[in-house]
């Protein structure tokens, strides 16, 4: 570990520094900035558990299965997080769980007021073979989150869904780009998101969601640019993708969007 309980309000990484193989978990640190220019790191993971922390001009570059951080890039449970011109390439080991960023609240509100901007974000994911999730973005239980002005790149296989009782909720589907569950009041805005399919398995219904919305009341999806494609499934033969996959919520706004399928 990097730090544990840190309670200073800044750290500063020089241009030249790489870290490599490390789970940084932040918790008492109020208000506290991670800052990099070109900074480095690989396999290094964060793990922030704190409010009004930010973490600005870093890249991320991972391979490796995380399992000390439920997969994820960078873990989310505080309020007010920034997350800033950050670089991330996370190409998934085979049959993994993985996400870039995830903020997971099972027991009330994992984040409020989380914002995801002016970052690249390649994704490559690889659970081909299992029921595990890949994701570039999974929000659950977060109040007013904001995702704008980012790039994500994202290539997955076809996988199939397993729906409920109750039908479709954000854990049915195995790979998108975006997720978001119980997240009122969110914005994703000015985004350019790619995804592409990589790999068709031998599943009934094979499927993969760009972007999945549900039970998030009084969202706005706006003036982003989606383009999402597969060239692994023959002509003729079914697939089913889709741009935006939407249940179980009220009063969303769509607007200004450019979406190729």
């Amino acid at each position: 570990r990097l730090s544990e309980k840190i309670r200073e309000n800044y750290k500063q990484f020089s241009p030249a520094v790489t870290m490599d193989q490390m789970l940084d978990e932040i918790s008492d640190a109020y208000n506290y900035r991670y800052r990099g220019e070109k900074a480095y790191l690989k396999n290094t993971v964060f793990n922030i558990q704190s409010n009004g922390v930010t973490l600005k001009n870093l890249s991320f570059d991972l391979d490796k299965s995380i399992r000390d951080n439920n997969g994820a890039a960078i873990q989310v449970n505080g309020y007010d997080v920034t997350l800033d011109s950050l670089d991330i390439n996370y190409v998934v080991p085979n049959d993994v769980e993985a996400y870039a960023i995830l903020s997971d609240g099972l027991n009330g509100y994992s984040s409020e007021n989380l914002k995801i901007v002016n970052s690249n974000i390649s994704f490559e994911g690889h659970n081909d073979n299992v029921f595990k999730y890949n994701c570039v973005i999974k929000l659950t239980y977060a109040n007013a989150p904001i995702i704008e002005n980012n790039t994500i790149s994202s290539s997955f296989p076809l996988k199939k869904v397993q729906y409920g009782t109750n039908g479709a909720t954000l854990d049915s589907d195995y790979v998108y780009a975006i997720g978001l569950e119980q997240c009122p009041d969110f914005i994703i805005k000015n985004n350019t998101i790619i995804v592409d399919v990589n790999k068709r398995t031998a599943v009934e219904y094979p499927t993969l969601n760009a972007i999945m919305l549900s039970k998030s009341d009084n969202g706005s999806f706006l003036n982003n640019s989606l383009f999402m494609t597969d060239f692994v499934t023959p002509p003729g033969i079914e697939n089913y993708i889709y741009g935006l996959d939407i249940h179980n919520l009220n009063d969303l706004l769509i607007k200004g969007n450019k979406i190729s399928i």
